[in-house]
């Protein structure tokens, strides 16, 4: 998953052994935790409260109990937090081991089913191609016709260079 609010990975080496990949240590910079990298808890909100977050569900309302969001993860609820599931993620040293040298490097990353994480070399195309399609959306001058013409125009195209659209 490509996102615009790009996360870095440091990978520093032992000073005793700087070669040895095996001690070397991940952190992640995170510039600013949003709803794509946040981190969800377990809920320790009480039945009445648990019973409005599953009537808010059936009736298609926000997840909000004790004035903050939920999500239903593995038949658990789990509240928002204000960290960063990236930077905080028990995995991330065996996900990112033995991937990068040493140093600063941008990365993406993919929580797979919630209880693991992947972190990769971001693709400068999808970057690209994310940052416009928000420059486009956020643009408030262009026309609803000129909008859907570059967003076509943005769409991924096939071998022939046709809009798969």
């Amino acid at each position: 998953m490509t996102v615009l609010n790009q996360h870095f990975l440091i990978v520093t080496p032992d000073p005793n052994d700087p070669d040895d990949q095996d001690l070397f240590t991940y952190a992640v910079e995170c510039p600013g935790v949003t709803d794509e990298c946040r981190r969800y808890e377990d809920c320790v909100a009480g039945d009445a409260e648990r019973e409005l977050l599953e009537e808010a569900i059936d009736n298609g309302e926000a997840l909000i109990a004790h004035g903050v969001n939920h999500l239903m993860i593995d038949g658990v609820w789990c509240a928002a937090t204000n960290l960063c599931n990236v930077c905080d993620h028990d995995g991330l040293p065996d996900a990112a081991a033995g991937r990068f040298p040493a140093g600063r490097h941008a990365i993406d990353y993919d929580f797979g089913d919630g209880t693991e994480i992947a972190v990769y070399a971001p693709d400068p195309e999808d970057a690209v191609s994310a940052r416009i399609r928000v420059l486009v959306s956020q643009a408030p001058r262009l026309s609803d016709e000129r909008r859907a013409r570059l967003a076509a125009f943005l769409r991924p195209t096939s071998a022939g260079g046709e809009s798969d659209a």
